[in-house]
């Protein structure tokens, strides 16, 4: 398959070249057409990664609106090849017997894919399975059928408690496929090193590595501007997780007796934060973008002075490294990893869910803004996060594991 896009119901002759070593990434989350930006932390990393190894990918998902059989989506990206699999299925239902059915439907279907995969082609070196659930079902199944080790990255901050579907809350099955997952993993890296802390105490993992999210150095880079307002910008879905009303909260302190500051608000806007806006006695100084394209989050970015981000619970949150690409001095909660891209010259990390003392950092910010060397920031970010040395993260990880040693 030469560079592109394949859309089918049969994989093609010529997906992998025979002989190519290749490692199998299982991706339990993943951008697809149905769910866009779902797991687009994963597709950097996997860009990240081939730059030094030929990489298939293989995510699963239904498709709500087919009537057809399963089908493909594959595209072809250098040394990354990203097979979607798509099964027409109206998605898990509410029920205990409609979430059964949609799974056994799910690991039917990839089952049946993988071991067309190897059989027309080859076997992985070995499996780099992305969030134990669901594909981590489908790595211990290769590990037992052909003794094909994996090793796991986990990216959720679903192990803190303050998430409310986290990790302890959900059911026996749920819990006992994770610890089995975990069990039989090789090694585990995490994007934090305090969610990955957690993860090693819980399930007595005995190998655990960090390995950092990765940005987009050639959209996210210092961009010199001139202000007519001091602007404050957060990027999120949002949510519950991410405490936006907490932020306008503090933000409507904040400048409810100033004409020299802006709030920018990115993502998609829900009815209450909407109402929550409308009603606030600083609305005319927020703007809500809505949900906008990854290139334009980097340009707002660069348009802004601060990025804030309020969050009860986190890991290692993609937004704050941008922002740091971006020059720009951050706010953030202490919660899960999202401080640790942060020391006194890149911004403040204040409690999770303290409002007043939100409003005090956005103060502090502009008092000593210009101790904040914009330009350093964005150079220490863009090398420390970049494709490159990202990848190559994982390549040492690989070759620690001696996971390699067939290459």
């Amino acid at each position: 398959m030469n560079e592109g896009r394949y859309t089918g119901t049969e994989l093609p002759s010529q997906l992998i070249p025979q002989g190519t070593p290749y490692i199998l990434w299982l991706a339990s989350w993943y951008p697809t057409k149905t769910v866009p930006n779902n797991g687009d932390f994963i597709q950097r990393h996997a860009y990240a990664v081939s730059i030094y190894h030929q990489i298939v990918l293989v995510h699963t998902i239904h498709d709500p609106n087919s009537e057809k059989s399963v089908y493909f989506d594959i595209t072809k990206r250098k040394n990354l090849i990203e097979l979607i699999i798509y099964f027409p299925d109206p998605g898990p239902g509410n029920s205990i017997f409609d979430k059964i059915g949609y799974n056994i439907r799910y690991y039917e279907v990839t089952r049946k894919i993988i071991n067309d995969l190897f059989r027309n082609y080859s076997y992985p070196t070995f499996v780099h399975l992305h969030v134990p659930m669901k594909m981590g079902i489908i790595a211990l199944w290769i590990k037992k059928r052909w003794k094909i080790p994996f090793l796991v990255s986990e990216q959720s901050a679903s192990y803190l408690r303050e998430a409310p579907d986290h990790y302890f809350s959900r059911n026996w099955y749920f819990r006992n496929c994770v610890k089995q997952i975990f069990k039989n993993a090789l090694a585990v890296t995490n994007v934090s090193e305090n969610v990955g802390s957690g993860l090693q105490k819980v399930f007595s993992i005995s190998r655990l590595f960090v390995v950092r999210n990765t940005v987009d150095e050639k959209s996210f880079y210092f961009k010199e501007k001139s202000f007519e307002k001091f602007q404050f910008i957060h990027v999120s879905t949002l949510s519950y997780q991410k405490n936006t009303e907490g932020l306008i909260k503090s933000f409507e302190i904040f400048a409810d007796q100033r004409n020299d500051v802006e709030l920018i608000m990115v993502g998609p806007v829900s009815a209450n934060i909407r109402d929550i806006v409308n009603n606030s006695s600083v609305s005319s100084k927020i703007t809500m973008t809505g949900e906008i394209p990854y290139e334009e989050v980097a340009s707002r970015m660069q348009a802004s002075n601060c990025f804030v981000l309020f969050s009860r619970y986190e890991n290692f949150p993609c937004v704050i490294i941008e922002a740091l690409c971006c020059g720009l001095p951050v706010i953030t909660s202490n919660t899960g990893g999202a401080g640790e891209a942060l020391d006194h010259t890149k911004g403040i990390v204040i409690s999770s869910g303290d409002e007043a003392e939100l409003v005090i950092a956005m103060s502090k910010i502009m008092a000593q803004y210009q101790s904040y060397n914009r330009e350093k920031i964005s150079q220490e970010a863009r090398a420390e996060y970049n494709y490159s040395s990202i990848g190559m993260k994982f390549n040492e990880v690989y070759k620690t594991l001696q996971l390699l040693e067939n290459k």
